[in-house]
């Protein structure tokens, strides 16, 4: 599998026209991509872009949020939603809406992917469990304190996903008490069925061998 990474320099022309500018077109047999298309104007030309750069037989998953998500997930907006007509999608209070312009049912995604020509494998509804204000925890604040470092190094490393030894506990750590406690409430999702609201959607798909002649040079 080739990872495709963009440069910050190719993020906002990604944003304004979901053209995947890699030098790594067409892409080979699998593209693993958390959906960004929630957060552009044109979702459908996101994936439409992606099938661009899949090779013919390649498989796509895509990972996107999901319209009905639990209650516990973000409170706040759950209830905006049912009282105000609308939720909140900017600030501090954004949680499952910061920086989307949209969520997915899973009609709406599957026919955008379908739409965009790909033909689905499977789909699976994902996290029917989570800690309370988990948006606004993790993507609110924790992300800030992270990136911004407002916290001792020894406490942000054993949070971020990217440290070279992500995943390691550190018992005298309070922090690995945290996410020991999420560990454990996550444990819950091991098993989905009955459950009837998720925090994601996750499709598999594929482009066709019969698209062969049909990608980019």
């Amino acid at each position: 599998m080739r990872r495709v990474r963009p440069s910050k320099s190719d993020i906002p022309k990604l944003g304004r026209t979901a053209s995947i500018v890699v030098e790594l077109a067409p892409v080979g047999a699998s593209l693993i991509m958390p959906c960004q298309a929630k957060q552009v104007p044109d979702d459908g030309e996101v994936l439409r872009e992606m099938w661009r750069v899949l090779k013919p037989g390649g498989i796509v998953v895509v990972t996107a949020p999901h319209r009905g998500y639990p209650f516990f997930y973000d409170p706040i907006n759950w209830l905006c939603e049912r009282i105000l007509r609308r939720p909140i999608r900017a600030g501090a209070f954004a949680g499952a809406w910061m920086g989307h312009r949209r969520l997915y049912t899973e009609d709406s995604l599957l026919g955008l992917m379908q739409r965009a020509r790909f033909s689905i494998v499977s789909w699976r509804l994902l996290t029917p469990w989570c800690f309370p204000f988990t948006h606004n925890l993790v993507y609110g604040l924790g992300k800030t304190l992270l990136q911004q470092r407002r916290l001792p190094r020894v406490l942000l490393d054993e949070v971020d996903r990217f440290h070279p030894e992500a995943g390691k506990r550190r018992l005298w750590n309070p922090m690995s008490w945290v996410m020991g406690v999420i560990d454990w409430l996550d444990r819950f999702n091991d098993d989905v069925a009955k459950k009837g609201r998720f925090v994601n959607i996750a499709v598999q798909a594929r482009k066709d061998l019969a698209s062969r002649g049909e990608v980019a040079a």
